[in-house]
């Protein structure tokens, strides 16, 4: 019995060192797949983020939009009546109301194009700060790309507050 025990230990035996050398090759390609696979749903996960701000973008130059449109049609309408009162003789001091009504919708609309531009300047803060969270992810961290991240994060953060405070003033 014992020359069976033994064969039957040494294909046992060697049926698990079959299996382990297989587990052995096939354990790289799938830490390899779940690598791919984590990496897949990180840019998911940006994509997902990107797709949530550019609804928040495009809100806001909904509202924008809306904005611009109602003040050019008050613009017209007070040409129009400035127009008019202009004409009137003893109309002074409903021209003056016009005419100063005109001046505020020019503020604000010099108010919109520095909130539009101030947009477009966070906006390409935010790219390039994702461009250099994408080097370091890639690369690793180095003092030029944490510097270069630190000066974008100041520049966008100014962005925003001057956003926020043109916004404030637009109220």
């Amino acid at each position: 019995m014992p020359a069976k025990q033994d064969d039957l230990l040494t294909k046992l035996i060697s049926v698990v060192n079959d299996l382990v050398r297989q587990v052995s090759k096939y354990l790289p390609v799938s830490l390899g797949v779940l690598e791919r696979h984590n990496r897949a749903y990180e840019e998911l996960d940006s994509i997902r983020l990107a797709l949530e701000e550019l609804r928040e973008l495009i809100k806001e130059l909904i509202i924008e939009s809306g904005r611009q449109a109602d003040s050019t049609n008050k613009h017209l309408y007070r040409v129009e009546q400035y127009v008019i009162l202009k004409g009137m003789m003893g109309a002074g001091r409903e021209t003056i109301q016009v005419e100063s009504e005109v001046a505020k919708e020019h503020i604000e609309r010099a108010l919109s194009e520095r909130l539009t531009e101030q947009q477009e300047l966070a906006k390409q803060y935010q790219k390039n700060i994702t461009k250099v969270n994408e080097r370091i992810a890639k690369f690793g961290d180095t003092v030029a790309s944490l510097n270069e991240l630190d000066e974008y994060q100041g520049k966008l953060d100014k962005a925003l507050e001057a956003i926020k405070r043109i916004r404030e003033q637009l109220k």
